[in-house]
């Protein structure tokens, strides 16, 4: 197999492989197609179809279940079929999730349109690529923050998008940003995905996917084996114990903030502007800078302690300006804990499980962010918005116990599985 192409970095000393460069491209081009579609069909729906919030909820929780159930699917299809199937698999179903609406544009269009995101998991194919070509530990983490950095990249990217398109294509333009981002990732994923990148044992079948010869089959048993291994299952608790209860103040906060502030549209706006830039600059610059200082468990600690910081004040939200206090603190937190969990667990199992522990930790996500809205809102009504503060701040703590009963096995220790 031919070495891997580096190009230069133009006005720095820095180089990266192309096939890293080409991963964070299609990471962002993704992101902006799926995106694209989720900012602006609420607005469709609203105007063309005279549907109650309830059924809005409804074919959301549609999206969430098959979300669940198909991460781990998603998984073991990438480690039977390759990355590319996985890529073409997830822009054609993203372009087919656009088409759907489009030409069934009503309450069974909007249903019927959920049902490819069963196997739509751009950020689960986009962290297999970065984790089949970086090493464990340090260029591992700093690689997925740079993820991190493309999804905050994307997100200011797909309004604009919206913006061009509706010159073209009026209400439907976040349809026609779907289906032409997603067409693009297509093809540059044709053109630059070399599979032989991704084979473990450097053999290619005859329709241009890595072989995948020597990996296990997805069973029960495989999985309770993965979940044995050093780090892997207290990684795992811990990741999802700190970072699930964040999902029910995302899903009530803005309620929240309207009835007792009575904060406007613009206001809310401003607010995800802001977070946008932080998960920026989080994952581009803190990273990198944090990573070449601290091991990945003091990482995660460093995580914990943001996160502590900001279910302490949701306890105690009196005042507005609270809120950008508490947003630094939120987008160090989800970084460092999604981000690093992220990189040890795939550092933790062998190059042909990456997909299937991404898949799992892609279900469980999937699972708490279904349940947050309908949970958070019965905490919210019943015991108020406070409540949710301490259940936060309780389970952080019990994410760092689970940190020091079980250390992290350090990844330049781990011997071979």
């Amino acid at each position: 197999m031919a070495s891997p192409k580096t190009l230069h970095i133009p006005f720095t000393n820095a180089s990266i492989r192309q096939s890293i460069l080409v991963g964070y491209i299609l990471t962002v081009l993704h992101n902006v197609a799926f995106f694209s579609q989720m900012f602006g069909l609420a607005f469709i729906v609203k105007k063309r179809l005279d549907v109650s919030d309830a059924v809005i909820g409804h074919s959301q929780t549609l999206y969430g279940a098959l979300q669940i159930f198909g991460g781990p699917l998603f998984g073991a299809i990438l480690q039977k079929l390759g990355i590319r199937t996985g890529l073409f698999l997830t822009y054609g179903l993203t372009a087919t999730m656009a088409a759907t609406f489009y030409f069934i544009n009503n309450v069974y269009g909007l249903f019927l349109s959920k049902l490819p995101g069963l196997l739509i998991h751009g950020m689960l194919v986009h962290q297999a690529i970065i984790s089949h070509l970086t090493e464990p530990g340090k260029e591992r983490t700093t690689a997925f923050g740079r993820l991190g950095l493309c999804f905050g990249v994307s997100f200011a990217l797909s309004p604009v998008a919206n913006a061009i398109f509706a010159k073209i294509a009026g209400d439907f333009a976040c349809l026609y940003s779907g289906v032409f981002f997603s067409a693009v990732g297509a093809v540059i994923a044709a053109v630059f995905i070399h599979p032989e990148e991704f084979s473990n044992d450097d053999t290619v079948d005859e329709d241009g996917n890595a072989s995948k010869t020597n990996s296990k089959p997805l069973t029960l048993a495989s999985v309770v084996d993965i979940a044995r291994r050093p780090n892997v299952l207290a990684v795992f608790l811990q990741k999802n114990i700190a970072v699930a209860p964040m999902n029910l103040p995302f899903a009530v906060m803005q309620l929240y903030l309207i009835e007792k502030f009575a904060v406007t549209e613009g206001d809310n706006a401003i607010v995800q502007m802001f977070i946008g830039i932080l998960i920026m600059v989080v994952n581009g610059a803190g990273i990198p800078f944090l990573r070449a200082r601290f091991t990945e468990d003091k990482l995660v600690y460093i995580g914990l302690g943001a996160l502590l910081v900001c279910h302490s004040q949701y306890a105690h939200l009196v005042y507005y300006p609270q809120v950008y206090f508490v947003l630094p603190f939120l987008a160090i937190g989800m970084t460092l804990v999604n981000t690093v969990s992220d990189s040890v667990l795939t550092a933790s199992v062998n190059p042909d499980e990456h997909a299937i522990i991404l898949g799992c930790t892609t279900a469980a996500a999937s699972f708490f962010r279904t349940i947050a809205p309908s949970l958070g809102g019965y905490i919210m009504d019943v015991y108020g918005f406070h409540y949710i503060g301490y259940i936060g701040a309780t389970c952080t703590l019990i994410a760092a116990g689970i940190g020091l009963l079980v250390p992290y096995k350090h990844l330049d220790e781990k011997k071979e599985l």
